[in-house]
């Protein structure tokens, strides 16, 4: 299980919460294998994983390749089996300045990347944990999956869809021994950060998030979310009627500067 976890896989690990996720999972004696769409950022971290003397693999394809994504977990697998799955490729977009609302291949790409690309990865690695009976899933969502952001409306709705889809699968293979959890971040800074033009509240660094992470994969947490107080004003505000939503929520308007939200 993710407690002691000998082999971590982690995608998206070039930047932001999945660079921070390797880097804490750094130790002697444990494998990492990363995988990304950034070449050079990608053996930056790695090279960063090593000093800290963790044995590390890189991979560069994209999640949305679902053979791509088989045949790597499958290489991987081979040569150590993973105990823990951290699906974690995303990228962030929303409306633009000036009123400017997301575009149809904007949206088309959140969903292809957020969504198909962690299900090409986690069906790649049930293949392997199911026959062992061991392992552990982790899918990297949002709080924006409990309180949807009316300017991220595809992000959020991507966002949720991984919470139903991490509930779903916790339950399918509960009998065969493979945890599931899923992570509901709030605000960190990493590129992502960087795009969104409006207040970051709470806003936290993708070294202390990654901590949090793993302190709950650790315990086997089913879902991980955090800063725990923005887990609680998002729970609250979501029950509220829609126009009251909109009334609590104004002060967090935001549009997205383009060219940034890139894979995390």
């Amino acid at each position: 299980m993710a407690h002691g976890a000998q082999h971590v896989a982690i995608t998206g690990a070039s930047r932001g919460i999945g660079a921070a996720l390797a880097r804490a999972y750094s130790a002697p004696g444990r494998r990492l294998a990363l995988a990304g769409r950034d070449r050079s950022r990608l053996e930056a971290v790695a090279a960063a994983c090593r000093a800290a003397g963790g044995e590390v693999t890189t991979d560069v394809f994209d999640v949305r390749d679902q053979e791509a994504a088989a045949a790597w977990f499958r290489k991987i697998d081979a040569a150590q089996p993973v105990d823990l799955l951290i699906a974690n490729a995303g990228v962030f977009d929303g409306n633009g300045a000036d009123g400017r609302w997301e575009t149809a291949g904007e949206a088309q790409r959140l969903v292809e990347i957020n969504v198909t690309g962690v299900i090409n990865t986690v069906l790649a690695a049930q293949q392997a944990m199911r026959p062992r009976r061991t392992g552990r899933i982790a899918i990297i969502s949002s709080l924006a999956a409990v309180l949807p952001a009316a300017d991220a409306p595809t992000y959020s709705a991507t966002k949720a869809a991984l919470v139903a889809y991490a509930d779903a699968l916790r339950i399918l293979l509960a009998s065969e021994n493979v945890g599931v959890s899923v992570v509901l971040p709030g605000h960190v800074r990493t590129r992502q950060t960087e795009a969104h033009v409006g207040a970051l509240a709470m806003i936290m660094e993708a070294d202390e998030a990654a901590a949090i992470i793993k302190r709950g994969l650790e315990r086997g947490q089913a879902m991980i979310a955090f800063p725990r107080r923005a887990h609680w004003l998002v729970r609250l505000a979501s029950i509220l009627p829609w126009r009251l939503k909109a009334l609590a929520t104004r002060g967090d308007r935001f549009h997205v500067h383009k060219g940034g939200g890139g894979p995390g």
